[in-house]
């Protein structure tokens, strides 16, 4: 994915591609990803991957480092149209929530009581909060948290109220979240973990995963290899996959999944600073879980 006006992306001290791509949503004909370590938007025309950088409100270079970057992970698309963006809440800066628009506009919401929630629902598992994953469907929503993927920790699906979550991001008291451990398997003795994760109406929460060879959330490694799932409605996993073009296992990052319809898309982070995400159309089918 390349910004169609590169001069615009100089000029707001972006590369002129979008780097490490970590989330995507389909909003009306346009995808919106998030970047991890950017702390802009890029809206993406679907057809040509080419991309208008969309800043947040954060102060400083719109360019970050690891050091210092707010972590944008996940984001879900809310009832009045609009995207949902958090960061990871891994350390205090990656604790932030915005929702944006296709046309720019960009509202900061109140993401304590939110993060608070995170860390107590996720204390029995001894792990540090690392959220790469919202989505909502009706009034359930689900927030996904990634564990390491050397280490005993379990990937875990948080489910809370849409309504209540979304309180808690306009100042309310804290919605209360029920944690669910899932086991996703393991590749070379790393621990399959989601990426990120879509809600979708009869089937389950279909998701993205990867063997990824860290020991700290906070840290890359190298990948052994990336999946889609299914999570159906009786808590029964399916794993697939994903292969490159000549067959062999993709060991590349899919970070991000967005899905309407027949088609889905997938963004793919390099954790490379001087390479750009790619984007990947597929189509899409999914297995159907008992009624």
């Amino acid at each position: 994915m390349t910004y169609a006006d590169p001069a615009l992306a100089a000029s707001l001290g972006l590369p002129p591609f979008v780097r490490a791509a970590s989330s995507v949503a389909l909003v009306s004909d346009h995808l919106l990803v998030v970047q991890d370590d950017v702390h802009a938007l890029a809206r993406v025309d679907p057809r040509t991957a080419l991309a208008t950088p969309l800043p947040l409100p954060l102060d400083g270079a719109l360019a970050r480092t690891r050091e210092d970057k707010a972590d944008l992970e996940a984001c879900a698309l809310l009832p009045d149209g609009r995207l949902l963006v958090l960061g990871s809440g891994a350390r205090p800066e990656r604790r932030r929530a915005f929702a944006a628009s296709l046309d720019g506009a960009v509202t900061s919401f109140e993401s304590t009581s939110l993060y608070g929630a995170l860390d107590r629902a996720l204390a029995p598992f001894g792990c540090v909060t690392n959220i790469e994953g919202v989505t909502m469907l009706g009034d359930a929503c689900y927030l996904l948290h990634r564990p390491p993927g050397r280490g005993d920790a379990p990937s875990v699906v948080l489910r809370g109220s849409t309504s209540a979550v979304l309180a808690a991001l306009g100042g309310a008291a804290s919605p209360a979240l029920e944690p669910r451990a899932v086991e996703l398997g393991e590749v070379d003795g790393i621990r399959v973990t989601w990426t990120d994760g879509v809600a979708v109406y009869g089937a389950g929460l279909v998701f993205t995963a990867t063997a990824e060879d860290t020991s700290d959330p906070t840290e890359d490694g190298a990948v052994r290899a990336s999946f889609v799932g299914l999570l159906d409605r009786v808590g029964r996993v399916s794993l697939a996959r994903l292969l490159d073009v000549d067959g062999a296992p993709l060991t590349a990052k899919v970070e991000g999944l967005a899905i309407a319809g027949a088609r889905a898309w997938l963004v793919i982070d390099p954790d490379d600073a001087s390479a750009p995400s790619d984007l990947l159309e597929v189509p899409f089918g999914v297995l159907r879980g008992p009624a």
